[in-house]
């Protein structure tokens, strides 16, 4: 569901990324930062683009993946 307000992350935030039914038990979860915004996909969901926090290759996230971690 699209935020009203914007989108909830910003450029260099760190956020924890949560797999969802789109990806499958290979993809990594955890700590990544935020290195970059995406358009919004078709159902108005704000993308972002991540790097993890430690080793490991670039992917792309909807907002409804990613909380601040605790």
């Amino acid at each position: 569901m699209p935020h009203i307000n914007g989108p909830r992350f910003q450029l260099d935030d760190v956020v924890a990324f949560h797999r969802s039914e789109r990806l499958s038990p290979a993809h990594p979860t955890g700590r990544f930062v935020v290195v970059g915004r995406m358009p919004q996909d078709g159902a108005g969901a704000y993308q972002y683009r991540l790097r993890p926090v430690e080793a490991g290759p670039l992917r792309v996230a909807v907002e409804d993946e990613l909380t601040r971690p605790v």
